[in-house]
């Protein structure tokens, strides 16, 4: 029996394109992720007062990126998705699902679409392709 090859791999901070910001909670065991080649391996603090998460970076064969995160004080509470600040937030969410093989039954949250829009309007990408220029940083598109 051949293994089940997933359309995603881990990337780096330096390989983001864009900013982040949450677009989904998602029921999935830690188990699942590593069965799909990206475990929950790096821990540090991501959001300041939630304390430190577990987490991995992802891209789809697509081109979507996005940082899977679980909380250690709450790692019951699910995996948080957080995606790139790019297109329609529910379609981003999708994607991830179907490329990990879960039905969206499992995303037990997702942004408003008026919250993710709002935040897609006020996000400046060629500021940050400034600030990513300025200082060396990969991630430029």
């Amino acid at each position: 029996m051949r293994p089940v090859t997933w359309p995603l791999h881990p990337i780096t901070f330096d390989d983001l394109r864009d900013a982040v910001e949450g677009v989904a909670l998602v029921d999935i065991e830690d188990s699942e992720l590593a069965e799909r080649g990206v475990p929950l391996v790096s821990h540090e603090v991501l959001m300041d007062g939630l304390g430190p998460s577990h987490y991995t970076l992802v891209e789809l064969e697509t081109g979507e990126q996005y940082l899977l995160h679980r909380l250690e004080f709450a790692p019951l509470e699910g995996v948080n998705i957080v995606a790139t600040l790019t297109g329609d937030a529910a379609v981003l969410t999708d994607r991830l699902m179907k490329a990990m093989g879960l039905p969206t039954s499992r995303v037990r949250w997702r942004v408003p679409q008026d919250v993710w829009a709002s935040m897609l309007e006020s996000y400046d990408a060629d500021a940050r392709q400034r600030w990513l220029k300025r200082t060396g940083r990969k991630g430029q598109t």
